[in-house]
């Protein structure tokens, strides 16, 4: 399921952006961008900790989200400029490699990942959100910020 409904411009004041005077509006948009990302990566970075205190205290098979989690930690990764292996990213998914290996293949699909060979090892296969993937959790997590504001 793409996002569509999450498309278009990103109001700053309505999410909590300061519009800072003296600013050119390219300079002010760069701003809000980075700290949209900025607050995103830090949500994202929440989230995946709730998953993991659910899990501490339940059972895994209630809260299986491994494409949203998979995403989450893509989102982080982008942030540090560290695309993660398929290996890595099989492993975060807290399933079984078969079950995440399906989901990145449907994310691929439905054009949220894509996948690369490493420059140091060719044999290696590297992930990253796609841009269009990056813009739509921004904008998520916007709207997420403008519910906290």
């Amino acid at each position: 399921m793409k996002l569509d409904r999450l498309a278009g411009p990103i109001d700053p004041v309505g999410v909590g952006l300061k519009v800072i005077k003296g600013l050119s509006p390219k300079a002010q948009q760069n701003r809000n961008a980075a700290d949209l990302r900025q607050f995103g990566v830090c949500q994202a970075k929440r989230e995946l900790s709730n998953q993991r205190g659910r899990r501490s205290l339940f059972p895994g098979r209630f809260f299986g989200e491994p494409a949203w989690t998979m995403m989450l930690e893509l989102y982080i990764a982008d942030s540090e400029g560290q695309p993660l292996t398929v290996t890595n990213l099989c492993a975060v998914s807290n399933g079984p490699q078969t079950t995440a290996l399906r989901w990145i293949s449907i994310l691929e699909q439905e054009g949220f990942v894509k996948r690369f060979s490493s420059k140091e090892d060719r044999r290696i296969k590297k992930l990253c959100l796609t841009n269009y993937a990056l813009e739509s959790l921004d904008r998520y997590f916007a709207l997420r910020r403008h519910q906290l504001v």
